[in-house]
């Protein structure tokens, strides 16, 4: 569940120095007041549409051919510009500890981060937040690839991207989602373990784990026995 937005607002997904994907269409959606218009431009391309009653918009653009840089502007009631912005190859960067793992603890930390200013080459680190069901919102911020910026980014990911850059002379995305110890089963969707008999007990492991965090943190929130409980 997202806040109400007074003003055109986007996931933090969309910035500054982001990435799409090429030879692609454009999706970008956000929040508006209901049955407000919202205008979404990028490289001479143009849609309109309209907020629906939960104050949520989405908009379909054509691939843009040109890798940019260029900006995108969605306008309303009020305006946002997010420049810079590039078409490329965008990949996700998951895992566990092995994709966490930063570039600045690598072996060869001391002469990759150095030779790390890479305008072409851009990172996204996804915050960490736990959750039970699909997030509408996400903690990041894309970043240019600068000895600044690479330093605490995963080290697979960053020489991934650098090789692909390299090879393929074309701009690139990363964007890092990775939570060192987590198993396969935090990544799933809660229906799909629901039709698998032996993930049963780790689904009730996990739902008595949240209600204990729930007490923990205000021992209120359980709701206790009914009234009409009587000692046997």
């Amino acid at each position: 569940m997202h806040e109400a937005f007074a003003e055109i607002a986007l996931p933090a997904l969309f910035g500054d120095n982001m990435v799409f994907q090429s030879s692609k269409e454009l999706r970008v959606w956000g929040w508006a007041e209901p049955d407000e218009e919202v205008t979404v431009s990028i490289a001479g391309e143009t849609r309109r549409t309209r907020a629906d009653d939960n104050r949520r918009w989405n908009v379909t653009l054509p691939p843009i051919p040109d890798r940019g840089p260029h900006e995108l502007i969605v306008s309303g009631s009020d305006e946002v510009r997010f420049r810079n912005i590039l078409i490329g190859e965008v990949w996700i960067c998951a895992g566990q500890s092995n994709m966490e793992y930063p570039l600045r603890e690598a072996v060869s930390a001391s002469s990759e981060i150095p030779a790390s200013d890479l305008p072409g080459l851009r990172l996204f680190t996804v915050g960490r937040r736990v959750a039970d069901q699909p997030s509408e919102q996400l903690d990041g911020q894309w970043k240019v690839c600068s000895p600044e910026s690479s330093a605490d980014f995963s080290a697979i990911g960053y020489l991934f991207g650098k090789e692909i850059q390299r090879t393929q002379k074309v701009p690139v995305g990363l964007i890092l989602t990775s939570w060192g110890g987590t198993p396969a089963e935090a990544w799933t969707p809660r229906k799909t373990l629901q039709r698998i008999p032996t993930q049963l007990e780790a689904q009730e492991n996990w739902t008595e784990v949240r209600q204990r965090r729930r007490f923990a943190l205000n021992p209120f929130a359980i709701e206790p026995f009914p009234d009409n409980w009587k000692p046997a």
